[in-house]
């Protein structure tokens, strides 16, 4: 991480909430942009909602392996 991004991480300021994202992910960046449109739009929440649903199965497998790897449970 060089000084500039250091820099543009401090100098944010006060009450102007800002967000980011990786590099190459737009999947996170537009569940993001779900959640503060389904503030207006209650058709993004249910969007969102389905799509955690369907994810959950893999997270849990994901969750489970790091645990084997890491925690030796």
């Amino acid at each position: 991480m060089c000084i500039r991004d250091r820099y543009s991480i401090v100098q944010m300021p006060q009450g102007v909430p800002v967000a980011t994202v990786g590099i190459n992910n737009v999947v996170n960046a537009v569940l993001l942009a779900l959640r503060i449109l389904g503030i207006k739009y209650p058709e993004y929440q249910e969007v969102l909602a389905k799509y955690k649903k369907e994810m959950a199965p893999l997270y849990n497998l994901i969750l489970q392996e790091l645990k084997m790897r890491f925690l030796k449970l």
